[in-house]
């Protein structure tokens, strides 16, 4: 686990201590990181491939046993929730709350016995942008769960309950993807992750001086009923496809081959919708082999393409997005960039020379603030390991 600041620290326990005191014998700190997603778009719930890697901005959560219930205040947000363990349902009125209601449930419905905490979060990771907050806050109050009761709970059976959480419970059509890799991330490394067997492995950026900048829109990205949709449209085109291939059961099933050969019988949106999921999949195993090699041009190609998929085919890009993207690539140094993320708002995830970052980071900020009438952020990332405790002196 990497350093976490020591101010951030002392200004969980000191708001905990305001709270409730603290317990010093049983109070425990967590941390689960967000992401950026190399390639492989709208993939993980077609079962199919990606190339996360974490980045360092995080949900760090301090908190302390408490009987019968789980009372958690965002320093963020300035909100606290609380519901008792008994009956959680889900409270349209409390929706950052719904995360941890989400994953205290399944927790309890996958066999783990658990109390109540009383707890502070403090969250760096930008909401809406594309870096997957969501499931940090999954993943940080798993692990708490894990730390304060001593849950024998591997990260992958986290990851699951997690996954869980925001899909059975928050309604969101969702693949594994973002729990995956906040509770199972590798420093320094991006995680080859099979969506379907859970197969995973770690692959290095080809070059100790490559930098992943993250420039957001500042545009709010992809809604979740237009992620449902989506998810929808995919669940179609399995629908047509197995009329004439009775062994497909997701999109992960179909070749460049096959899409070829069937997609006739494919209405025109759900045909496009296909063509990127089918395409986008052989562009991950591509972009893993490119990075193994060190063939930078090809990493910069699938990058490349796999935007223009986004973009065109399964419509998740935008002006904005559009916009940084063009900007990126005119910069020397830059090695490919993309939309990240669901899309339509959030981030672009940009693969850099370390010698080009400040000058990418300036001419994003000067010719996106022309262009949209919006000052964007730049988050100059390292990739820290996944989710776990942050050792505190008390």
């Amino acid at each position: 686990m990497r350093a976490v600041s020591s101010e951030r620290v002392s200004r969980l326990l000191a708001e905990l201590n305001r709270m409730v005191g603290v317990d010093r014998k049983r109070v425990r700190v967590a941390r689960a990181p967000g992401r950026a997603n190399l390639i492989g778009e709208h993939t993980d719930y077609n079962e199919g491939y990606v190339l996360p890697c974490t980045v360092d901005r995080d949900i760090l959560m301090a908190a302390q046993p408490r009987p019968g219930e789980v009372v958690l205040h965002s320093l963020n947000l300035r909100a606290t929730t609380c519901f008792s363990l008994e009956g959680i349902r889900f409270d349209p009125d409390d929706p950052w709350g719904n995360y941890p209601r989400g994953v205290a449930h399944f927790l309890r419905e996958s066999g783990f016995e658990i109390g109540g905490m009383v707890g502070v979060v403090d969250g760096t990771v930008p909401i809406g942008s594309g870096m997957s907050s969501s499931a940090a806050v999954e993943v940080v109050t798993a692990v708490m769960f894990r730390l304060l009761y001593g849950l024998d709970i591997d990260p992958v059976a986290l990851a699951k309950v997690c996954f869980r959480a925001e899909t059975e419970f928050l309604g969101v059509g969702c693949g594994i993807m973002d729990q995956f890799i906040s509770a199972l991330g590798r420093e320094n490394s991006a995680l080859f992750l099979d969506c379907r067997t859970l197969h995973h492995e770690p692959v290095a950026l080809p070059s100790r001086d490559l930098r992943v900048v993250l420039l957001n829109t500042m545009v709010k990205r992809l809604a979740k009923t237009t992620l449902n949709r989506r998810k929808r449209e995919c669940t179609r085109g399995v629908e047509v496809l197995r009329r004439f291939r009775p062994s497909v059961r997701a999109l992960r099933d179909v070749s460049p081959q096959m899409f070829e050969e069937l997609k006739a019988h494919l209405p025109p949106t759900i045909r496009k919708r296909c063509q990127h999921v089918v395409y986008e999949d052989e562009r991950v195993l591509g972009m893993v082999e490119a990075m193994r090699r060190g063939d930078l041009e090809e990493v910069g190609r699938l990058m490349g393409e796999s935007h223009g998929s986004c973009r065109d085919l399964y419509e998740v890009s935008g002006r904005e997005l559009d916009a940084m993207v063009g900007i990126a690539e005119a910069v020397d140094g830059v090695v490919g960039c993309r939309m990240t993320g669901a899309g339509l708002g959030g981030c672009t995830v940009n693969l850099v020379w370390d010698w080009a970052v400040e000058g990418l980071v300036e001419r994003a900020r000067v010719e996106y603030e022309k262009k949209m009438g919006i000052r964007p952020e730049a988050y100059v990332c390292t990739i820290p390991s996944g989710a776990g405790e942050v050792p505190v002196g008390v």
